[in-house]
């Protein structure tokens, strides 16, 4: 995870943690890890440190891990709107791209939409979605689409 280090900031440690153990729980086929998970996600807050990790970075992080846990979809993943972030459409366009993919069985829209997600350029704008979640989203399908 690369979030970023500012004062005031998220514990490290402690973002590491939570976020390694709902990793872990996405990965893993126990619905009761996914409920504990789930509920760490829920009931814990970082403690603020002196140096940390962003906090709006950190908690768009929980947001989209909560949404994974709750059963949604990577593809159907809510993003934060930021001042100047990622293009919304072509975001969208690709995470619907993304999303018939998966649900395809077919290799070679499988394998194009692999392709698609490992270099997107998106355009900037005012009010587009934040960088940082949508980059790990696309890691996410990446992994996905090759696991399939």
């Amino acid at each position: 995870m690369a979030f970023t280090v500012v004062l005031r900031g998220y514990d490290r440690a402690q973002v590491d943690g939570l976020l390694a153990r709902a990793d872990e729980a996405l990965a893993g086929d126990s619905e009761f890890q996914r409920a504990a998970a789930r509920d760490a996600l829920r009931d814990t807050r970082p403690a603020v440190t002196f140096r940390g990790y962003d906090r709006q970075e950190v908690d768009g992080a929980i947001a989209q891990r909560r949404h994974l846990l709750d059963g949604g979809s990577v593809a159907a993943m809510p993003f934060t709107i930021v001042l100047r972030g990622y293009f919304r459409t072509e975001v969208d366009d690709l995470m619907a791209r993304a999303a018939a993919a998966l649900e395809s069985d077919d290799p070679a829209e499988r394998a194009a939409a692999r392709d698609a997600l490992s270099n997107p350029e998106f355009g900037y704008s005012l009010r587009g979605y934040d960088e940082h979640q949508v980059d790990r989203a696309i890691e996410q399908l990446r992994n996905q689409l090759s696991d399939q």
